[in-house]
This record gives structure tokens, sequence and C-alpha cells, in this order.
């Protein structure tokens, strides 16, 4: 449903598609586009580099019938067969590549030197802004979570995360805690095990999504192990692994622990390392470095 206004410099007759788009532009105090040329054109700067587009934004709706350049001649046919067959090929090819490149990289790119944040906050105001980054922050963490992670399914990264982590006997640990139980339980205890690294459970966690994870250890052949601290056991996380894991186990039967260790000492740790048993990773190296004096 169009709607009018007029402009408040001029006084002309504005038509706007719709209500919604007359009122906003009420509310801005927008001039028409003849008055709003004049007004880009008293800056030099401006009209200097937006040429083209004042051009054409002045003479939009005056180029009809005779005045139109294009009035009474035809398109060849073999033009109209390409705009029948909206062939856009010329979007695939490599000079037309550069060119966009060329022209939207750098000072050429509309958003250079902003940031999404800093146009919202000046377009909405700070508080709408911090809804949107909000909002956008959500979606972002939603579409990069289960399927659409790019680690989705693949084991961790050897060096990932904030535990101290390294090698035993050219096994990989990513925890004190992890190395713990091998050192303090299974090693002690002389029994057999091997990392359930391998083993991908799939699981849906407290948002709905869903997602993989893969436990710590089997042992004997009959238990399937995750190592965690006790005040994670009752976590929403751990909860949903857990009841995922367990299923896993009854098909195989196999017997889901969840365990956490006594942790080693400093000095049992100090001594493991001094004899080679240990190596950590580059980052755990120089803290241990700089726990123990340089040794």
């Amino acid at each position: 449903m169009e709607c009018h206004r007029n402009c408040p410099n001029c006084g002309k007759t504005i038509t706007h598609n719709n209500e919604k788009n007359c009122n906003w532009a009420q509310k801005q105090n927008r001039l028409c586009r003849s008055c709003s040329c004049v007004v880009r054109n008293s800056k030099p700067e401006y009209k200097e580099k937006h040429k083209h587009f004042l051009d054409r934004f002045c003479s939009k709706g005056s180029n009809i019938g005779e005045d139109n350049p294009f009035f009474g001649k035809k398109h060849k046919l073999e033009t109209i067969e390409k705009f029948k067959s909206k062939d856009m090929s010329y979007l695939k090819t490599l000079e037309f590549s550069k060119t966009m490149s060329k022209v939207t990289s750098g000072t050429g790119n509309p958003m250079y030197g902003k940031s999404v944040y800093e146009v919202w906050v000046k377009k909405f105001g700070e508080e709408k802004a911090n809804n949107l980054l909000a909002q956008l922050k959500q979606k972002h963490s939603l579409n990069n979570s289960g399927a659409g992670n790019p680690m989705y399914g693949k084991p961790t990264p050897q060096g990932s995360g904030n535990g101290w982590s390294g090698w035993y006997n050219k096994w990989f640990f990513r925890s004190i805690r992890e190395l713990s139980y091998v050192v303090g339980v299974l090693e002690k205890q002389n029994l057999a095990w091997k990392p359930a690294e391998k083993i991908k459970i799939n699981y849906i966690n407290w948002q709905g999504v869903e997602r993989t994870y893969r436990p710590d250890f089997i042992v004997e052949n009959k238990f399937l192990v995750e190592i965690k601290p006790c005040k994670l056991f009752s976590s929403p996380t751990v909860l949903a692994k857990a009841k995922a894991a367990k299923a896993y186990c009854e098909e195989r039967a196999l017997e889901y622990q969840l365990l956490d260790p006594a942790i080693l000492s400093d000095q049992e740790i100090y001594e493991l390392k001094i004899r080679g048993i240990i190596k950590f990773t580059d980052r755990y190296e120089q803290l241990f470095k700089e726990k123990h004096d340089g040794i």
C-alpha cells in the first residue's frame, strides 16, 4: 500500500511503497532525491568519489520515453537469448573474480575499518546493538556445535586444551589426572589397558545438539573408563556422556566407569620426568623448567 509525504525542503510529494518506510523517512526528516543530491553535491569530496552514483540517483525516473538513451532501439537476438538463458557464467571467470576482489578489498570495502557492532551502535543505539551482538554469538555457537563443528567426530588434537599433556612410554596423556590413573592404578596393579580414543560415542548434549566424545581407557577388555574430577560428575555434559556410554557398553558386554583417581604428587611427577619416563609438550616442558628452577 503506497504512502505519501512531502519533502521538508521543497515540499515535493514523495511516494513510498508502504507506510512503514514512509514513517521511518518522516522520522529521519529525509529529503527528496533532488534535494538530497543538491546537499551531497555541495561536498566536493563526496561528489568526486560518488559521481556515478549521484548521476543515477538524481536522474531516476527522468529517463522515460524519448528521454531514454535506448528509446527506439532493440537488443540483438543473441543478447535476448543470453538474457533468457540467464547466463551468469561470467561471474565464475578468473577475470571477474580478480576485478571484484580488487574493488572490494582494503579501503574499497564498505566495512573497511569498521565492525558490525560499531555499525549497529550508530544505527540502533547501544542497547539494541548489545542484544543483536548476543543473538549473533548465540547463532554462531549453534551453527558451530555438533555436526556443524569442523572437529565433529574427530579426536582431540595432541597438545590442545589446558591440561598438562605429554607422553608416557609413547602413550599421549592429556592431563595429570589421566597420567595418575595409568601410573598409580593400572601400572601398579598390573592391569591390561589401552587407550580408547578410537571409540566414538554419539550423545545429545544439554542444548539438544548431537555431539560425539571419546572415552579414555579400555581396561582388561571389560571396563570402559572415563577420567574426570569428581566435582564434574553431576554436570549436564558429563551426565549426557555417561548415559550414552552406558548404552554403548550394554551392547558390547562392557562396564562403564567414571573415575577420579588420586593425583600423583609433585615429587612423583618430578622423578618420572628426571628419569625420562615422561616427556611434556613444549608448552609444559617450559613450565616444568620454570617450576623446578630450570632443570
